[in-house]
């Protein structure tokens, strides 16, 4: 994405060009950085441009507006967020965000230069631990640290020069101060001013940060700078980084808070569904669990039955088989007793043949 914007510079009296913020030149490696996260996004088919970004919630960035519009200008959620200080290299598919929320007053400059109030809240689908709590700059805060002329901070992905080509992986910061340069007409935007280092491409969206010991204050997003090839344009031994100032988003924040609590609660609602229809299948199945032991309990009473009364059949088989032997050991046969020729049939009590005669089998 390319942006210029006309600017006067009231302190050098000199009308430069503003581009996008793209990386830090001559920066200290901020690898870790445990807020400033690496932005994709996917303007067209083949087209992938890169971004910077805080994160101020487990689930909410902030960057450029600029860093979320198409090849067509149109805000697109074809935005990917990685984990804070990881490498760009580090983004995947499964890092596509939720939702945006994006300033109503943001549009781009004439001649698709940059314009004021370039800022977008993006909600996460996949949350990140938000280890230094970070705070927005409110409206006061911002003037009185750039009547005091106070210490900020950029930090960003980016080319490492103006010229580099090597490929962008970690982020770094460079310092500077609040700058006291007046604008034409971008009344929410203002100046970071330093004279060893600046920002260069990739950087749009790195937060401006204000820190005291114990705290981080991002006072606003870095948009733009007059350029010189990949990188700022030093102009009388000063580069001026261009950013737009936060304290009037705070809503846009919470708008985007609000979207993540929708989802949230739509993940919420479809859990109970989901618990709900999980809870009915253990009832039914319970149900069907108290069936079948009454089943097995009757089964079982059954077998029992059936084991008794096979004993007593069993003992009446018996006593029955008993009974029927003794009753033909007891009672008259007919045997037929041979000697020689001469059969005779005996009816006696006992298979004994009379003396002589043999016992015909």
């Amino acid at each position: 994405m390319k942006r210029t914007l006309l600017l006067t510079l009231s302190l050098l009296l000199l009308i430069s060009s503003l581009s996008p913020a793209r990386a830090v030149e001559y920066g200290i490696d901020a690898t870790g950085n445990p807020f400033v996260v690496p932005i994709k996004i996917q303007a067209g088919a083949n087209s992938v441009f890169t971004c910077s970004g805080a994160l101020i919630a487990p689930s909410i960035v902030v960057t450029a507006g600029h860093c979320v519009l198409d090849n067509n200008g149109l805000v697109t959620k074809l935005v990917y967020v990685g984990k804070a200080g990881s490498s760009m290299e580090s983004i995947t598919k499964d890092d596509l965000i939720n939702t945006v929320q994006i300033s109503s007053t943001f549009h781009d400059g004439p001649d698709n230069t940059v314009g004021d109030d370039d800022l977008a809240f993006l909600t996460l689908s996949k949350p990140q631990p938000v280890q230094i709590p970070v705070t927005l700059a409110s409206e006061s805060q911002s003037a009185s640290l750039k009547s005091s002329h106070a210490p900020l901070r950029l930090i960003g992905y980016g080319a490492y020069s103006a010229t580099s080509t090597e490929a962008i992986l970690y982020p770094k910061y460079y310092d500077g101060t609040f700058s006291s340069v007046a604008l034409i007409s971008h009344t929410n935007s203002a100046y970071m001013e330093s004279t060893k280092a600046n920002a260069c491409s990739g950087d749009s969206g790195a937060p401006i940060i204000s820190t005291t010991a114990t705290s981080v204050t991002i006072v606003g997003i870095a948009t733009g700078s007059a350029r010189n090839g990949f990188c700022t344009k030093n102009i009388g031994g000063i580069y001026y980084g261009f950013f737009t100032l936060i304290s009037r988003y705070s809503n846009l924040a919470f708008a985007s808070a609000i979207d993540q609590m929708n989802s949230l609660q739509s993940s919420i609602e479809a859990a109970k569904v989901t618990n709900s229809n999980l809870i009915k299948k253990v009832d039914d199945q319970a149900k069907k669990n108290d069936q079948l032991q009454a089943d097995l309990d009757s089964s079982k009473t059954d077998l029992e039955t059936a084991k008794t009364e096979l004993k007593a059949s069993q003992d009446l088989a018996a006593q029955l088989q008993s009974q029927l032997t003794a009753l033909i050991a007891s009672s008259p046969r007919t045997i037929i007793c041979i000697k020689g020729k001469l059969i005779q049939k005996v009816i006696a009590l006992s298979p004994k043949c009379p003396t002589g005669y043999k016992l015909k089998v």
